[in-house]
């Protein structure tokens, strides 16, 4: 695959004469809102995409980040509705009757658990660009869906997987039963129910004080959040292979308007910084991860692998799942499709399961968000 420095090279060539005709009279900034605090996985992406927009705009855009400071990822939507906010990271599932289709999909995660051709950690790669293909080729609803709060999508990126960080160990179904789990989905409470667990729910800032407490056994959690959110000296035990699933993010949201003002080579310029910007996001939570291992190894935290009498209920929770998923949605949301979204959904998550096998690193898979999916956006009608 090519490198980072060549891939930069081919798009700034790619630029070079749309940049030298167009009407670039004046700069462009544009303000990025994030939920997320500074120094998290999640800011340093946002960063990454903004030195992006500078590089190959050539300085001509820019995007100044504000986290945790502009709008609150509860507010995160309606903001860069009403342009308070110019581009957003938006998590749709804090809005559930605005994007219903977008949510079925991103319920339907653990999913990932049965897949047996991904590598081990790049759970929320895959997941991330198999809905930006979905979203962008095969669900012209999900899109219609963000245009109604005047949003134009940019892609889809994910954080590593959930697993279950506790106080005691959980290695087997009956150790299970009983203890209180915080989730923070509904696919993790249904699975919780499911397997005998009470699924608590709760805001991220309550979980250190809860299981601090011991209001809450255990938490299902991506882990970086380990260490965003000050659990390293709580978590005593670990067990990653369960419930599975990531969180997925919309991570480029822009502010329809501004984009109807952009020249086609500006909205050129943010697509495919998109592209480097989701794979950042993704890949950013894997090194995270990696590292809040690391911290709580040092505490003296105790890694466990989930038994069969765990695994198996999980595998067949998942399966049956799908059909719950696509009852509730289609009773909810009135969504009489929602069986055949998560079929076609699959089958383009199974195919990204094993195209990113063998991916090693961030520039690897920025390269085929652009080649396979932001390249192929027809920009003459994506968000207009």
């Amino acid at each position: 695959m090519k490198t980072r420095t060549s891939t930069r090279i081919l798009l700034s060539l790619a630029l070079a004469s749309m940049v030298a005709v167009s009407s670039f009279a004046n700069s462009r900034e544009l303000n990025f809102a994030l939920g997320a605090p500074p120094g998290t996985p999640a800011h340093h992406a946002i960063g990454v995409y903004a030195d992006e927009v500078n590089e190959i705009s050539q300085g001509k855009m820019s995007v100044k980040v504000f986290p945790l400071s502009l709008l609150s990822f509860a507010e995160m939507s309606s903001g860069i509705r009403d342009g308070i906010a110019d581009m957003g990271l938006v998590l749709t599932p804090y809005h559930a009757g605005e994007f219903p289709r977008i949510n079925l999909l991103a319920e339907s995660s653990m999913l990932l658990t049965l897949e047996e051709k991904k590598a081990a950690g790049t759970e929320g790669a895959i997941f991330g660009m198999a809905l930006s293909e979905f979203m962008m080729f095969h669900c012209p609803e999900c899109i219609d869906e963000f245009e109604r709060q005047n949003q134009v999508y940019l892609g889809h990126a994910a954080g590593t997987t959930y697993g279950l960080m506790c106080d005691e160990p959980i290695t087997t179904l009956d150790q299970l039963k009983g203890k209180r789990v915080r989730v923070g989905a509904g696919n993790f409470a249904r699975w919780s129910e499911a397997l005998g667990a009470t699924p608590v729910t709760m805001s991220s800032n309550e979980m250190r004080e809860a299981l601090a407490q011991g209001i809450v056994d255990c938490i299902a959690l991506s882990s970086p959040e380990i260490q965003n959110f000050g659990l390293v000296d709580l978590v005593t035990d670990l067990t990653m292979a369960i419930p599975g699933g990531v969180f997925p993010y919309a991570s480029f949201q822009t502010n329809r308007d501004l984009w109807k003002s952009l020249t086609p080579e500006q909205r050129e310029i943010l697509m495919r910084a998109a592209a480097v910007g989701n794979a950042a996001l993704s890949w950013t939570y894997i090194d995270a991860s990696e590292k809040s291992f690391a911290l709580v190894r040092e505490k003296g935290a105790r890694f466990h692998e989930a038994d069969a009498t765990l695994k198996n209920p999980t595998r067949d929770f998942i399966a049956n799942d799908m059909e719950t998923l696509a009852r509730q949605y289609r009773e909810r949301y009135g969504l009489e499709n929602a069986e055949a979204m998560l079929a076609q959904f699959r089958l383009i998550l199974s195919a990204w399961a094993e195209r990113l096998s063998d991916v090693k690193n961030q520039e690897e898979l920025a390269e085929l968000y652009w080649e396979h999916i932001f390249s192929k956006v027809d920009l003459t009608t994506h968000g207009l």
